[in-house]
């Protein structure tokens, strides 16, 4: 809790409230601007759903189209209006672009609040990449989808992970970072997740 002002309303508000502002950008401000009617709005929220309960999402767009019932492009159309809208993060491969008709390779929520305000039990894994992808993004650095690791950083490779995370997935790579959920202090190439917060 507490990613957005509206924590000052109250604690036990605060997850009620964060649910009305997603319902207010699907139903209203992307009915507005994309079209969306009643039935699509359901859809689009039910792919958010499929997102936050995810560790992390990687889209089969086909598939996902083919279960809601709408075409590929149109898929592909409403993550990116979810991007747009402040709601979703998209991850593509370093040097790919973001073209509207591209797959991306993962797909965040761009938060950890509308993790919980969608799921009640949001996959923990998730929580923490959704974290640091924010965290990234927000502080203005270009994050890629790396061969190697959770994130690509310029030339660092980030694993992200908890307490007991290890090198295993990196170990092969020159620069890389384990950024750790559950430690209070870092050593050598491990930092804890909660420092990547200062970078906000």
């Amino acid at each position: 809790m507490g990613y957005l002002p509206i924590f000052t309303e109250g604690e036990n508000e605060y997850l009620p409230k964060l649910e009305q502002v997603i319902d207010a950008v699907v139903d209203t401000d992307l009915a507005y601007i994309a079209s969306y009617n009643a039935g699509t709005a359901v859809k689009v929220k039910r792919l958010l759903a499929v997102i936050a309960e995810s560790a992390p999402f990687k889209p089969n767009i086909s598939a996902l189209a083919a279960k809601m019932d709408i075409s590929r492009d149109r898929i592909l159309e409403y993550i990116y209006q979810l991007r747009d809208a402040g709601l979703l993060n998209v991850l593509s491969a370093q040097g790919k672009g973001i073209s509207r008709l591209q797959k991306p390779d993962k797909l965040f929520l761009e938060n950890t609040n509308l993790s919980y305000a969608i799921h009640p039990e949001p996959n923990q894994g998730n929580i923490r990449e959704t974290f640091l992808l924010n965290q990234l993004l927000n502080a203005g650095l270009e994050v890629s989808e790396p061969q190697v690791g959770d994130f690509l950083v310029k030339d660092i490779h980030i694993e992200v992970g908890g307490k007991n995370k290890g090198i295993k997935q990196v170990k092969n790579t020159d620069n890389y970072l384990i950024a750790a959920d559950g430690i209070e202090t870092g050593f050598g190439t491990k930092i804890p997740l909660w420092l990547f917060g200062f970078l906000y």
